[in-house]
């Protein structure tokens, strides 16, 4: 680093509210980054959930009784919900 250059670091506590209202402040090209740089984010991390989940699940749990599992927990929250009582299927 430049001995003429120096490097602050800030530490912000802002709410969502205020961090929309900031990019909305930015001009179009700066905003088209933001949201370009957002969805690369969101798809790396939705690319990579699959393995997450697996990686939790224990070597011994075959996939057939997962998918037993899951479709046991839809069937309960599916019972129990008022809004699906004869129309969920």
């Amino acid at each position: 680093m430049d001995k003429n250059t120096s490097q602050v670091t800030l530490q912000l506590s802002i709410d969502l509210e205020q961090v929309l209202s900031l990019v909305d402040q930015l001009g179009p090209a700066v905003r088209l980054l933001v949201s370009r740089h957002l969805n690369q984010t969101w798809a790396e991390e939705f690319t990579a959930l699959p393995d997450r989940i697996q990686s939790r699940v224990p070597p011994e749990i075959s996939e057939a009784e997962v998918l037993r599992d899951v479709a046991e927990a839809v069937r309960e929250a599916r019972a129990s919900s008022p809004s699906c009582a004869s129309n969920c299927e």
